[in-house]
């Protein structure tokens, strides 16, 4: 796990522990960042994909942890990470690992 991924993992277990918002499996995230950045206005969305370096991720050949920590960067640099946090303990709720009561309609 990124660095940014153990700082959004804090931050989701200071702030909603029994979501456990943190047992999402590894491709839920896309769809958690994506609907999260569905609730931003245009500038910030464009400041995000700024932000996230073009080639960090290209040798990753399976999964989405590195954009996932890219992402996680880019909200923590522009002061959205505590959004992003109270956005996910909002719409996602587990009550077991990958088994949810709750998650977001959003299509990566």
């Amino acid at each position: 796990m990124t660095t940014y991924g153990v700082i959004g993992e804090r931050c989701l277990q200071q702030v909603c522990p029994s979501h456990h918002v943190d047992w999402s499996c590894e491709s839920c995230w896309t769809q958690i960042t994506g609907a999260f950045e569905d609730t931003l206005k245009l500038t910030e969305r464009r400041e995000i994909q700024s932000a996230i370096k073009p080639h960090a991720c290209d040798s990753e050949e399976i999964g989405v942890s590195c954009g996932m920590g890219e992402a996680l960067q880019a909200y923590e640099q522009l002061g959205l990470l505590r959004r992003f946090t109270a956005y996910s303990c909002k719409i996602v709720k587990c009550e077991e690992p990958a088994l949810y009561s709750r998650f977001p309609k959003h299509a990566p």
